[in-house]
């Protein structure tokens, strides 16, 4: 393939990317709650129950997971993004700050307290795609809004607010209006701060992509209710809620484990350089990951072909579905891919060829007793590479003990 033409490819590719991104529904407020909620066991089987009389007080080995039904992904559409140092991910309007905390109202109207010890990256909703407003190789690094551009500022943060950032640059202290907020750097000092929960601890998502985590209080007249630590417990209604998970070591999410790619090197095949890396709890372009109209909270977006090499020594069983991302179907062009798993060098699984058109696949159960690397292999089924959007959903590995 000559240079022009992976050009073109590749701009075919980031902007169908984008095209993606605009068709999906922005955050708008809260939605309308879903009326029951589907309850899953770290066996693997799931129940459906109704909502409102549901009342919840702690998870277990039957109650480890819960997925709110009938509710929908969305983009934020305002406020900001922080990403801290664990990983995890919180949109929300500023509400409060200080010295040593960020308030942030995310979406249902609870209001988290964010130590700036746990705070990497702040970045204005509306700049999610911006690049260039990059982190500094030491220190703290603000990027103001200047009309279409942005000034970089480097120095040292001060303080949070609920009108501003008080930021120390070259040319001093000033506050700067979260208006004029691009993007925030907080170089990391130290660990992150938490909070253990102890076998309460459960993770969060919400339907704009938030994840919190915390302890399980309980779950009664449609509401959440998690214990962060702070004198009251955070409250969540149910219509912004996508899943709540135990959070220890019964249920690893395989997108939060360390992997690595192993081949081919590139989307044709070759080393022509147009990689597209896996992306964690995400569709490949960006998207929430989506199959037959279902969003889903957890899992890998790949592009096909794909090869991700995974130690696992633990034990268990693996668990999942795979399915082509319903992102395709505004494409110009189609998808088809087959999906295998490989245990210790052993092919233990392989779907048809399957197209956006194609229902979800569930894995079996895979027992991973004695085992020691788990092989996760995309291949393209067709000449049409474009639309090889590959989900591997829900992927997990549990253990009952």
């Amino acid at each position: 393939m000559n240079l022009r033409i992976l050009s073109i490819a590749l701009l075919a590719f980031t902007g169908s990317a984008f095209a993606s991104l605009s068709s999906l529904p922005q955050d708008s407020g809260q939605g309308a709650a879903p009326t029951e909620v589907r309850i899953g066991g770290l066996d693997g089987g799931w129940r459906r129950t109704p909502l409102g009389p549901l009342r919840l007080t702690t998870l277990d080995a039957d109650t480890a997971r819960l997925r709110f039904s009938g509710n929908a992904a969305v983009l934020p559409d305002a406020g900001f993004t922080v990403r801290l140092l664990s990983g995890d991910t919180i949109h929300g309007t500023v509400a409060a700050g200080d010295e040593a905390v960020l308030g942030l109202r995310v979406r249902g109207g609870a209001e988290v307290a964010l130590p700036i010890e746990a705070v990497r990256e702040l970045r204005a909703v509306d700049l999610r795609d911006q690049v260039g407003l990059d982190a500094p190789e030491a220190g703290d690094r603000l990027w103001r809004r200047v009309g279409e551009a942005f000034d970089r500022v480097d120095g040292l943060l001060v303080a949070f607010g609920s009108a501003g950032v008080t930021f120390e640059g070259q040319l001093g202290e000033r506050e700067y209006p979260w208006a004029e907020v691009g993007a925030l750097w907080v170089e990391p000092l130290g660990g992150a701060p938490t909070f253990d929960a102890g076998s309460r601890a459960v993770a969060v998502d919400l339907v704009d992509g938030s994840r919190l985590r915390g302890g399980f209080e309980r779950l009664e007249n449609g509401k959440l209710f998690l214990d962060v630590g702070d004198d009251e417990a955070l409250v969540f209604d149910a219509a912004g809620l996508l899943e709540v998970n135990l959070d220890d070591a019964r249920l690893a999410f395989v997108s939060e484990l360390e992997f690595e790619p192993v081949g081919p090197p590139g989307l044709f095949g070759d080393d022509l350089g147009l990689r597209v890396p896996p992306v964690r709890d995400r569709a490949v372009v960006g998207t929430p990951l989506m199959a037959g109209g279902t969003a889903f909270a957890r899992g890998l977006g790949v592009h096909a072909p794909s090869r991700l090499r995974l130690d696992w020594t633990a034990g268990g069983t693996l668990r999942g579905a795979v399915a082509i991302d319903d992102s395709v179907q505004r494409l110009a062009v189609d998808g088809a891919v087959i999906f295998r798993i490989h245990l210790d060098g052993e092919q233990v699984f392989e779907t048809d060829e399957l197209t956006v058109e194609s229902p979800l696949v569930a894995l079996p159960a895979l027992d991973l007793t004695g085992k020691r690397t788990i092989e996760l292999e995309v291949d393209a089924a067709s000449g049409s590479v474009m639309g090889d959007r590959a989900n591997w959903l829900d992927l997990c590995i549990t253990r009952e003990g």
